[in-house]
């Protein structure tokens, strides 16, 4: 018999949306079927490789977040529960670019 940890039956509400976007990203032309077309296609995104090797980095920091201590009781014994600290809030800004992601969790009513 295997021993398994608490498991929280809580699903998440909404999935996120909010996640950080690529910088800058070009659009490549879709290829057609001769080769001047592929040819081009190809240079493209060579280029766009080499620009990404090129430039700096995102570096990302965590600049702020907001949590709870939430107690979660096994379903079948009351009397046996974790405690656990839950995110609410995470705010993150990228070094280089000054761009700010922020996640928050969205708590349906009584959870």
């Amino acid at each position: 018999m295997s021993v398994v940890g608490p498991v929280c039956h809580i699903p998440p509400v909404a999935p996120t949306t909010l996640q950080p976007k690529p910088h800058n990203m070009p659009s490549v032309p879709p290829a057609t079927p001769d080769l001047q077309s592929l040819v081009h296609t190809v240079n493209i995104l060579r280029t766009i490789i080499i620009n990404m090797q090129n430039t700096r980095k995102a570096v990302w920091r965590e600049t702020g977040r907001v949590t709870e201590m939430v107690r979660v009781f096994n379903p079948t014994d009351h009397t046996q529960y974790v405690d656990v600290e839950r995110i609410n809030r995470l705010t993150m800004a990228d070094q280089v670019t000054g761009q700010v992601w922020e996640w928050n969790r969205n708590r349906a009513a009584g959870l």
